[in-house]
């Protein structure tokens, strides 16, 4: 995982404050399931807006957070796995 993280810091083609997530779905059923959850109005940002009903539980992790975290030996950084939910667009575990 660090040398993809590396080279999006590196070439500044994605913006540093980008949300990373890991799915734990095949992908193409994740955002088959999105764009369903997207034609009812259900946006995935807003699942990781922090004021739209945060929860402690919701880890917002921006690229420049794994980035800072892979070149420190004293910083850590959870990293959500996601997956297509059942009552929620998204079901998210915390990875540490």
């Amino acid at each position: 995982m660090e040398e993809p993280i590396n080279t999006f810091m590196r070439i500044r083609e994605i913006s540093s404050k980008t949300i990373i997530a890991i799915c734990d779905d095949n992908i193409d059923t994740f955002f088959l399931t999105l764009k369903k959850n997207l034609e009812k109005g259900i946006n995935l940002y807003d699942f990781f807006e922090k004021y739209a009903g945060w929860t402690p539980q919701i880890s917002l992790t921006r690229l420049w957070h794994v980035y800072r975290a892979l070149n420190s030996y004293t910083q850590n950084v959870a990293i959500p796995m996601v997956r297509s939910g059942e009552n929620t667009p998204v079901h998210m575990q915390v990875l540490q």
